[in-house]
């Protein structure tokens, strides 16, 4: 007859590098080292790839009702639709903004996350005010 394997019994004061915490820390350390290089690769390479066409990161955000809102209410539009329309005539040509416009333009510059954020959370509390209507 065979046994079942012995589990390490949990320090009993919770003590750090014992038990399942430590195990998952040390998990999210080793997944941070593979993952963290990559992501840094990640973003440089979309930055290179939006300034070129001298875009943001947050124009190509999907435009559902929450961006939308932000939009009308918080953001530039026109000057986003610009950045838009001129992304994709240089695309249509093949060709790219010269280096020293690639230079001027931040793709890192989060000009709405802020609103949406804000256009989200007044969404969320309108939702809850209409399923908590008055009779």
């Amino acid at each position: 007859h065979r046994r079942p394997p012995r589990r390490a019994a949990p320090s009993a004061h919770g003590a750090p590098g014992s038990g399942p915490a430590a195990a998952m820390t040390l998990m999210d350390m080793m997944l941070h080292r593979v993952v963290s290089p990559v992501a840094k690769m990640y973003q440089r390479l979309m930055v290179a790839r939006l300034s070129k066409f001298g875009l943001k990161y947050e124009d190509l955000l999907v435009e559902n009702a929450d961006v939308q809102r932000a939009l009308e209410r918080f953001g530039d539009r026109a000057a986003r639709d610009r950045r838009l329309k001129r992304a994709i005539d240089l695309s249509a040509k093949r060709k790219y903004l010269p280096t020293e416009v690639q230079a001027t333009v931040d793709p890192l510059d989060f000009y709405l996350a802020p609103h949406v954020e804000k256009a989200k959370k007044e969404r969320e509390e309108r939702e809850l005010l209409d399923a908590y209507k008055w009779n």
